[in-house]
């Protein structure tokens, strides 16, 4: 390894030389970056070296890359040279100027060969190469790691961005998604993006069609020329050669979309007149065949569909490829509720409510609702009708679309809740709704939850409502008795004991007979998880009724009622406990000299005991030492106590890393 270190050392003699014979560097700075070069380089050059090294390696070198071009520029060095520089010889640039670049490409690139694996380090390479504009590393690390990761998406999706963007080369990007899309046919992520750059150079050719042959705004879309050094240049991939041919490449226009001389390249339409095929092109051609593979694909995913038309609605003059999306929805989801809303809802689609024509648009819109609730009966209709007209009220500013919004919403609230349509999102969207259409809130809850009885977030909105307190404490009781769902149930318990808590409606004398609602609670609470919380609020309320002697008493009593208790009750009992030594030891004067109450002190080691019996995680463990170093000050048994954790955590490396700090801290 030291050979490998001095090896890599003494290459760096030359730029070290010349940065300090230029002035950039003192030798007193030379000297310490040859020592935290140094460093670094045993780091990295360790048997089993870690990502943090090389990491660590590359920050520091990013740091002394800008610190040299700071300096550099300070002292003038960046000022294009004059005649008399050029007469005299004078250079500008040397080694020093592009050797740390190059050392921090070799990082990477070390880097990546050993952890290949971590996706995040290419994307933080790529990132990288970009920021420092590093065209020609770019296109093959671009290559290598798609050679190296055919499968993931994301990969083929940045490659063909950099190529759009930063190169210009349309061909390029097209032909990346391609071959992404013949080795990952079933990925989402790239249909999506493929149809999204085919709609981005339709819209590009067509702003430079305006610059060209009309007087419009200057285009968007910067051309940079595509060279071969910059270009991602890929050989077969694995898998590639026998992969069959599919709907992506036998569609003639994708093919032809793909031919470098054919009619889809940019330089053809920019031409004065235009064929038949390159007017097809405009008019979203290439993205409406790959909107046709991209669903044959994925045949019954709707949020799929819907994807590709919220692309279609950010780009002007897509109509006919709407049109032929909408024929497909009503082809393929002729009974799905949201596919059918999105049909309804298309004449309003890209109106504003201040347009002209918007009140004759969400009249057919809602002639066309109307219709769907009547060939389509369902709960899901009449809450996606219930959710399009809310929105529409919510965009609304004119005052009289504004009540033809509020009637025409109160009425579907109504015609679902008779006709028994109406879901737990619907009672709760009428329930926010309630005030604007002149309706009483807690009656649209009251009937909700006489419906769907078993609706948690109904009875919570319910109870919410309730102005009088008094009926507060039956409406918990009729929740927890008739929601069905474990998890929704606990909490609803738990919020009941804590409005019988903070009101006053428990005593000491029913938690001392075992009358209390917090008895009945923990008898019909199926899991330990959900009996915790509840555990540690009784130990809690029991304390603030009769101090702590009662909390204890009725610790004591759970511990030997119940078979199990989960680590909030043991944790809660040991806080318990050591507040009881605590003031035991405020009572003596606290005097540090004098020993704790041993009876007290038992009595937290023995909650303590019962914590890490339930929860022998290295928390526990921790909390456990630090108590007995910190409080009891007991060396010894806080030895003993770090004995027993180690042969209890299931990782013993993290404990003991956590265990010094934590003795670091105290």
């Amino acid at each position: 390894m030291a050979d490998q270190v001095q090896f890599h050392l003494e290459k760096m003699v030359p730029e070290l030389e010349d940065l300090q014979d230029r002035g950039i560097f003192s030798a007193d700075e030379v000297r310490s970056i040859v020592k935290q070069r140094t460093t670094h380089e045993y780091r990295i050059h360790r048997i089993i070296p870690l990502k943090a090294d090389y990491l660590r390696y590359i920050a520091y070198e990013e740091t002394l890359e800008r610190l040299r071009r700071k300096r550099k520029q300070r002292l003038g060095m960046d000022n294009p040279p004059t005649q008399e520089d050029i007469d005299n010889g004078v250079k500008h640039s040397s080694l020093s100027d592009y050797s740390i670049m190059r050392r921090i490409h070799g990082l990477y690139q070390k880097l990546l060969q050993k952890f290949a694996g971590d996706k995040a380090l290419w994307i933080q390479y790529f990132d990288w190469c970009r920021s420092t504009k590093s065209t020609k590393a770019l296109g093959k690390v671009f290559a290598k790691a798609i050679q190296l990761h055919p499968m993931y998406d994301t990969f083929w999706v940045m490659a063909a961005g950099w190529e759009f963007q930063d190169n210009g080369s349309m061909s390029s990007a097209r032909v990346l998604l391609q071959r992404g899309l013949r080795l990952n046919p079933e990925s989402k992520k790239l249909w999506v993006e493929y149809f999204k750059l085919e709609l981005l150079w339709v819209e590009k050719i067509k702003e430079r069609r305006k610059v060209l042959f009309k007087t419009g705004e200057q285009s968007a879309w910067p051309s940079a020329p595509s060279t071969a050094a910059n270009s991602i240049e890929l050989p077969e991939l694995d898998g590639e050669s026998s992969a069959p041919s599919d709907s992506l490449t036998s569609d003639p226009t994708l093919s032809a979309s793909t031919d470098p001389n054919g009619s889809s390249d940019t330089a053809p339409m920019l031409s004065t007149k235009l064929s038949a095929t390159q007017h097809a092109l405009l008019k979203v051609l290439i993205p409406r065949a790959i909107y046709r593979n991209a669903i044959q694909a994925h045949s019954k995913d709707l949020a799929f569909r819907l994807k590709f038309l919220q692309l279609y609605r950010m780009f002007p003059e897509t109509g006919d490829g709407q049109d032929e999306l909408f024929e497909t929805l009503s082809a393929d989801f002729p009974d799905h509720a949201d596919a059918r809303a999105v049909l309804c809802a298309r004449p309003v689609a890209e109106i504003r409510s201040t347009d002209p024509s918007y009140p004759a648009a969400i009249k057919t819109t809602n002639q066309a609702f109307l219709t769907a609730l009547k060939e389509l009966d369902t709960a899901d209709m009449y809450e996606a009708y219930c959710r399009f007209l809310k929105e529409q009220a919510d965009a609304c500013g004119e005052e009289n679309l504004s009540i033809y919004f509020r009637h025409v919403l109160a009425q579907a609230f109504s015609k679902a809740h008779s006709a028994h349509r109406a879901t737990e999102a619907l009672y709760l969207l009428w329930a926010d709704f309630a005030e604007e259409i002149s309706e009483n809130r807690q009656k649209v809850l009251q009937d909700g939850v006489s419906l769907i009885p078993t609706s948690a977030q109904l009875w919570t909105a319910l109870i919410a409502a309730t102005q009088e307190k008094d009926a507060v404490a039956s409406l918990y009781q009729q929740a927890c008795e008739s929601v069905t769902d474990a998890d929704a149930r606990a909490k609803l318990w738990l919020a009941y004991l804590t409005h019988l808590t903070e009101s006053s409606l428990v005593t000491l004398e029913e938690i001392e007979a075992s009358a209390d609602p917090f008895t009945r609670a923990l008898k019909v609470l199926p899991t330990p998880e959900h009996c915790g919380p509840v555990l540690a609020l009784y130990l809690e309320t029991a304390r603030s009724l009769g101090g702590i002697d009662a909390g204890r008493k009725l610790a004591q009593h759970l511990n030997v009622s119940r078979v199990s208790n989960p680590k909030d009750f043991w944790e809660d009992w040991v806080r318990l406990e050591t507040e009881s030594l605590t003031s035991a030891k405020r009572k003596r004067g606290g005097d540090s000299g004098k020993k704790l109450d041993s009876t007290a002190l038992q009595r937290v080691r023995a909650a303590y005991d019962g914590l890490v019996n339930v929860d022998p995680s290295c928390d526990s463990w921790l909390a456990y030492i630090r108590f007995e170093i910190d409080t009891a000050r007991d060396n010894q048994r806080s030895t003993a106590v770090h004995w027993r954790a180690e042969r209890a955590v299931s990782d013993k490396d993290t404990f003991q890393l956590a265990y010094q700090a934590m003795l670091a801290e105290l």
